[in-house]
């Protein structure tokens, strides 16, 4: 029986691509760069913003693209609750599992101030034991390290541990730190992408996720 959780952020819990969306474009406008659609800014989130702007800018120079990325941070930071929510039926599932006394834990790739404050203002009702966004010194997604510290936070044995993610990267992530993973279809990357990626267990709505843990 699983006893802990640990969910990743952007197309897990909350729906976040518009705002992205909108971000990039305006960033790659001021920098008389090519806009891209939606969908290719979905295909580039996963793996932290540096890898998102050089992947819809097409920028490889590390200075410049790091002058793009300063720029893109600024404007994101001041735009990221626009149109930023909660997927439906989220907040509803994690409340059965804390009134269930499940250990919750957040982990993404997103910058960690960032992450700590879309968690504390899309579900200001849920207590996570420990929120993890990407910091300096510690290796992102899909490395495990993250996922180590969270299950020290936490207390949690391994095996009673599931992570919740929605990308490859997230499989990978829980293969790595020897964690079992539940896919979710309804974010960034198809499901076939997900089975390619070695998911076994899928889930299609938020309301399963209770049932994952006897609930």
């Amino acid at each position: 029986m699983f006893r802990y959780a640990i969910f990743d952020l952007d197309g897990t819990l909350l729906n976040t691509l518009l705002d992205l969306a909108d971000c990039v474009n305006a960033t790659l406008r001021h920098f008389d760069l090519q806009e891209v659609q939606s969908g290719d800014v979905m295909r580039a989130l996963g793996s932290g913003r540096t890898n998102l702007i050089r992947r819809t800018s097409g920028v490889e120079d590390p200075e410049r693209l790091e002058e793009i990325c300063v720029y893109y941070d600024a404007l994101y930071g001041k735009n990221y609750r626009r149109l930023t929510r909660a997927y439906d039926g989220i907040a509803e599932a994690l409340a059965k599992l804390q009134d269930a006394g499940v250990g919750m834990a957040v982990l993404s790739n997103k910058q960690h101030p960032m992450t700590v404050s879309l968690i504390a203002e899309c579900l200001p009702e849920i207590r996570f034991a420990a929120v993890l966004g990407q910091r300096p010194g510690v290796a992102l997604k899909p490395e495990a390290g993250a996922v180590y510290e969270i299950l020290d936070i936490l207390g949690a044995p391994k095996e009673e541990t599931l992570y919740f993610g929605d990308s490859d990267v997230d499989v990978l992530t829980a293969r790595n730190a020897g964690v079992e993973m539940a896919a979710v279809t309804w974010g960034y990357r198809p499901e076939g992408t997900l089975i390619r990626a070695g998911a076994a267990r899928l889930l299609h709505s938020p309301a399963e996720i209770p049932g994952l843990f006897g609930i």
